[in-house]
């Protein structure tokens, strides 16, 4: 940089990040610096919620209020909830025009937006609602964002002056109860700093993995969900099932008659190897079962993406139960389909070290330098403050009828 960089000194902005689950809330403060892509890890609360109890909406909303009275002036701030208290969608959607000949003007546009928002929201709100745990009158869209058209099935920037018969665009929407939203809205009208409220639904971890540039399968283990992604160069597919690091302590409070909090312990006491050999092979035994599952879980989703093409053989571990006992092994013993990888797969752990190279983080505190897979969402949740590819414009048509619609 001929040392420009002393005379133009970094500019960092502060960021914060609230993200609420239904067992637990999550809260980071970063330092961002947008121009060279540069985070770091200022300070972080992790938050669990009652044992055997999930987070309700009044409580997110006091922990919220909180976090926010709690923490310094802020630049940017990203709220972070997944359901039952917000969800997203991502749709492709498409529409045939009556004249394919003809240019597409913008009135044209504006009404193929609103026609595919109306059908959309129309198709999917029984399914959200009932996701989230509400009636279909209690249901408000809370945000909604076009992007990627396409015409014939071709990506453009924009289609304004293109002819074509089919037009699509990809869609993604968050929605939550009108009575959760209401309350968010008070809190965050009072905030000075850029905003943004998004939803996990695998957008986050989407997100994440198409960073990345291996080949294989990529498998996220943790508390509550196992997420997996097919990538190729980029991402290409990614689906998730309710199994966890939550499976096996209830294996646990089962065999031994105790809670889950006191079941818990007793996994960490495994993990760290703080048992005698005899106790240690008793717990494989029990453990057996619950591992077996996981990986006829990988499989099915595996053959889900098989698409006739055999899938590159390797897959990437990563997560706060990747590195639980026994869980490579299993994996590496499967008898994975031949019909679907090009040979018999390697199972091997994926460095959360390499995640932070390729997304360019500064690792100079203690949090960054723990990378755990918490703080690589951290960096990517603080990356959507960046600008989008997508055209600014498409969305305005899609803000003004948000404003009708509540």
């Amino acid at each position: 940089m001929l040392g420009l960089e002393k005379i133009f000194p970094k500019k960092w902005n502060k960021v914060l990040i609230f993200w609420g689950r239904r067992k637990s809330v999550k809260i980071w403060e970063l330092e961002v610096n947008f121009l060279s892509r540069k985070i770091r890890i200022k300070d972080q609360v992790n938050l669990k919620s009652p044992t055997g109890e999930n987070f309700n909406s009044e409580q997110i909303i006091n922990i919220l209020k909180e976090a926010l009275s709690s923490s310094k002036k802020n630049n940017y701030f990203l709220l972070f909830l997944e359901r039952p208290f917000l969800k997203s969608t991502l749709s492709n959607f498409s529409i045939l025009r009556d004249n394919p000949l003809i240019a597409i003007e913008e009135s044209e546009l504006e009404n193929l937006i609103l026609n595919l928002t109306w059908r959309l929201q129309d198709r999917e709100k029984a399914i959200v609602a009932r996701g989230l745990g509400i009636s279909e009158m209690d249901l408000a869209l809370i945000s909604s964002v076009v992007k990627d058209p396409t015409i014939e099935g071709r990506k453009i920037l924009n289609p304004l002056g293109f002819s074509g018969r089919r037009i699509g665009f990809t869609f993604e929407n968050s929605y939550s109860s009108k009575d959760f939203w209401s309350e968010l809205v008070k809190i965050i009208t009072t905030l000075k700093c850029e905003t943004k409220i998004i939803s996990e639904d695998n957008l986050i971890y989407d997100k994440t993995l198409s960073a990345l540039d291996e080949k294989g399968v990529f498998v996220f283990l943790d508390e509550e969900e196992t997420k997996i992604g097919l990538m190729g160069g980029f991402l290409k597919a990614s689906e998730k099932f309710n199994w966890g690091g939550k499976n096996l302590t209830a294996v646990i409070a089962r065999e031994f008659g105790v809670s889950l909090q006191c079941a818990k312990s007793i996994r960490e006491k495994y993990i760290q190897g703080e048992m005698s050999i005899g106790a240690k092979r008793w717990f494989e035994k029990i453990f057996a079962p619950e591992l077996k599952i996981l990986a006829e879980g990988i499989n099915l989703i595996v053959k889900n993406f098989f698409e006739g093409e055999k899938l590159h053989p390797e897959i990437w571990l990563n997560g706060e139960i990747a590195n639980f006992p026994k869980v490579a092994e299993t994996l590496k013993s499967y008898t994975w389909s031949k019909s679907i990888f090009k040979k018999k797969p390697i199972v091997s752990h994926y460095s959360s070290d390499k995640i932070f190279a390729k997304i360019n983080i500064d690792i100079d505190d203690k949090y960054a330098k723990n990378s755990d897979f918490d703080a690589i969402l951290a960096v990517f949740l603080a990356n959507l403050f960046l600008p989008e590819s997508y055209n600014p414009d498409l969305n305005k048509i899609l803000r003004r009828r948000l404003k009708w619609i509540r």
